[in-house]
């Protein structure tokens, strides 16, 4: 759930990021363990820079998704050098461009690109550069190339990343044991180098895009063909859940959030909300509103048909049909504002 607030557009946190992906490739690349520490060096001073402008929830997010996934991603990568000039069985030669395991560096600098990619930015996820897809994904990568750089510093790290509640980061603090001046050194020297800048202005067009896009979004819903409009500001603490996928998720504040992506499926209190087809959703935990789009304009008397009665009035159906959207155990105030229904909940 820490993705709903993930501060997509941070400046500074994807600066960070991106000359993490600079670090972590020279690790992976190093031919000694010193030349390992002083990129591990480089890459802790940058992790501790930019995690300082975290919270608790977003860096325990990528904690998790670096334990979940990276590590899956690592395995795919570590398979890489276990196989090099491991003899294969016959029938490896059927697959089709397959030229054996003599020489695996290709497909382990691919991957290390791949991270790269991916924690600059410059990897196109979901066509999504905005929101959460790149967030997570690069998640993958920069587990995968940690558990890496931990390899090439000879840590013993297997059992206590499975065994303990360690995190990539604090065994990568244990294996280098870098002192307080080594890390403020490092970080001035990065902080003052042309990258620095190269990035920074990079990401600030990145913030400035992403408002932009943001904005259009959010006006999507004023024209779009019609709209339902959840009002839950009138009960007390009622459940609200969705069904999502967190690559789909748009953080437009910490208490606005959008999902995309795929139909998203909703619950508040007793009410069931399923769309037909993946259409924007507003959530507005702050106004007690949710917000999903229709895709025609809501026909009044279709719906008077279906629950009776007058346009403004208590309402108590078990289902409830508009166009695109299907509620369930609908208990309310319903309203017709032109393209737009309004369901008042209350308890």
């Amino acid at each position: 759930m820490e993705v709903l607030k993930y501060p997509a557009l941070s400046v500074e946190n994807n600066v960070g990021f991106a000359l993490e992906s600079d670090f972590l490739a020279e690790a992976a690349k190093a031919k000694t363990v010193a030349e390992a520490r002083a990129a591990a060096v480089r890459w802790l001073a940058t992790r501790r820079w930019r995690r300082a402008g975290l919270s608790e929830g977003p860096i325990r997010y990528e904690d998790g998704n670096e334990f979940n996934e990276g590590l899956a991603k690592y395995v795919e990568y570590k398979l890489m050098e276990c196989l090099q000039s491991k003899t294969p069985s016959r029938d490896m030669w059927l697959v089709q461009g397959f030229q054996g395991y003599g020489d695996l560096e290709l497909q382990r600098e691919s991957m290390i690109g791949q991270m790269q990619a991916a924690l600059t930015g410059q990897m196109n996820v979901n066509n999504d550069p905005y929101g959460a897809s790149p967030v997570r994904f690069r998640l993958y990568f920069s587990g995968m190339a940690i558990a890496a750089m931990l390899d090439r510093l000879g840590a013993k790290w297997h059992d206590p990343i499975l065994k303990t509640d360690a995190t990539l980061t604090s065994l990568v603090e244990k294996a280098v044991h870098a002192t307080p001046e080594e890390l403020e050194r490092a970080k001035a020297e990065i902080q003052s180098s042309p990258r620095f800048k190269e990035l920074t202005d990079l990401k600030l067009k990145l913030a400035k895009d992403g408002e932009a896009h943001i904005q259009k979004v959010l006006a999507s819903f004023d024209s779009c063909p019609g709209e339902l409009e959840i009002d839950f500001s009138k009960t007390t603490k009622p459940a609200v859940a969705f069904s999502f996928t967190p690559f789909g998720v748009l953080r437009v504040s910490d208490d606005q959030r959008i999902f995309r992506l795929i139909p998203i499926g909703g619950r508040v209190g007793s009410l069931t909300i399923a769309e037909d087809g993946a259409r924007p959703v507003l959530h507005d935990s702050g106004a007690k509103v949710v917000r999903y789009q229709l895709t025609a304009v809501p026909d009044e008397a279709a719906i008077k048909l279906q629950i009776g009665g007058g346009g403004l009035q208590a309402v108590d159906a078990k289902t409830l049909a508009l166009p695109g959207v299907t509620l369930g155990n609908v208990k309310g105030t319903l309203r017709f504002e032109g393209r737009k229904v309004v369901l008042v909940l209350a308890d």
